[in-house]
């Protein structure tokens, strides 16, 4: 009996779900449910239209979750290595949340311009549907948001650096040097003319509009020159947009499905995994004992003779030290503390060095106050406040006029509620090490 795969995109009004074989990744069939306000019971109408067409075997499962369960945030970090990015983006939004971030999940997207997309959902709302799955006996291995990944509908239709945009009645992407720039749900033609004025805004040209039937009429009438793209039909374009991302292994995707939310099939094969290791160490275990057993004897008398050497070194080197328990551990210890000396006295960044010049760059009209420093090797990143967006660059300015740095970013300046602006800066040392 054939396999299939299974991507079902959960709308607000809407599911769309689509089956294609494990063979050919094009979808072979899209089945359609309104939503009348029970996503469960029009989940498991979908599944009894697909049993009774056939599609009983399903391998694979992705879900799509509307794009309204999810928060956004658009920021300028000072690098883009996605471990570190990962790393530092619960930091960087939880003064946004009303939760904490230990109640959330979130995801980065890499965008044009050196842009990054943080995304957010409530470990609540993703527990809600989960129940729901395994209700209906659904295990998806991949849970993210269509939207994200429509910019790759784009992409198989238009392969040049310019800026391109793709617009559907739900959603609009635009892409900026073959990178996603901008995601935005449309509602109404409201929605579709603040996207556009955003856009223009922010001085982003686009060259060419492809789009689905009718959304063309919508285009023109904003003066905008559209590109009909009639091969897929509006509300199964989440669909289509996920199988062609499932095709690249869903690269650079965000999967929410992760540590305890972790598909049942993953949780099996690490089981599976940690059983066949424990069966092997077990041999292995066995094999050697026999072994260890030999050298006991022979090694136990050997040891005895090194540890009287080592009590009488341990006596030499440190005679003022009259208890010797244990020579080797006490060794370590005292050799421990001799490095931690080496390292303070004879290498490594001169903190107080730093902190000085520092504070002799800042001026008191500016009012500039440093409440964190954070050192890694030569890398240096300080969060602070002034009174305003032109202290914060002639705090930069000045830095700039130091030897001592170099490499100096500005990011994140933005208005505090009570006046005055936050800022991080980061730059390297070469002055004071």
């Amino acid at each position: 009996m054939a396999k299939f795969h299974l991507i079902i995109d959960i709308g607000k009004d809407s599911i769309q779900a689509g089956v294609f074989s494990t063979k050919k990744a094009q979808v072979k069939r899209i089945f359609t449910q309104h939503i009348d306000g029970d996503l469960k019971e029009a989940l498991f109408s979908i599944l009894q239209d697909m049993d009774n067409e056939g599609y009983k075997d399903l391998s694979w499962i992705a879900v799509g979750l509307p794009a309204d369960s999810i928060t956004i945030r658009i920021m300028t970090l000072p690098f883009s290595d996605k471990k570190r990015v990962e790393e530092i983006i619960p930091f960087e939004v939880e003064d946004t949340l009303i939760k904490g971030a230990s109640e959330m999940l979130t995801g980065a997207i890499p965008l044009a311009d050196g842009k990054t997309m943080a995304v957010v959902i409530e470990k609540d709302i993703l527990r809600w549907y989960l129940d729901i799955f395994e209700e209906l006996k659904i295990d998806p291995v991949w849970i993210g948001v269509s939207l994200f990944s429509k910019d790759q509908l784009l992409k198989d239709i238009y392969d040049g650096n310019e800026t391109a945009a793709f617009l559907d009645s739900d959603s609009m992407v635009v892409l900026k040097d073959k990178m996603p720039l901008f995601f935005k749900t449309i509602k109404d033609d409201m929605d579709l003319r603040l996207a556009l004025a955003s856009l223009d805004q922010e001085g982003i040209d686009i060259k060419s509009f492809y789009c689905t039937e009718g959304m063309a009429e919508k285009l023109n009438k904003l003066e905008k020159e559209a590109i009909p793209f009639n091969q897929y039909q509006n509300g199964e374009t989440g669909v289509h947009a996920l199988a062609a991302h499932s095709n690249k292994g869903f690269k650079g995707s965000i999967n929410f499905r992760k540590g305890e939310f972790s598909s049942t099939g993953e949780i099996k094969a690490a089981i599976k995994g940690i059983k066949t290791a424990v069966v092997l160490l077990a041999f292995l275990i066995g094999l050697w004992g026999g072994h260890l057993y030999l050298q006991y004897k022979t090694l136990n008398k050997e040891m005895a003779t090194t540890k009287g050497e080592l009590s009488a070194a341990y006596r030499k080197l440190f005679p003022e030290d009259s208890t010797i328990v244990d020579a080797l551990y006490q060794l370590e210890v005292r050799f421990k503390g001799l490095r931690e000396r080496k390292n303070v006295v004879g290498r490594g960044i001169n903190v107080l060095e730093i902190l000085r010049e520092l504070s002799e760059t800042t001026d008191n009209k500016d009012k500039i106050r440093l409440y964190q420093l954070q050192i890694h090797g030569e890398k240096i990143t300080a969060k602070g406040e002034t009174d305003s967006f032109e202290g914060a660059n002639r705090f930069k300015d000045a830095l700039s006029n130091l030897h001592s740095f170099e490499e100096i970013i500005l990011t994140d300046v933005k208005i505090m509620a009570g006046g005055g602006v936050n800022f991080l800066i980061s730059f390297t040392a070469k002055g004071v090490l």
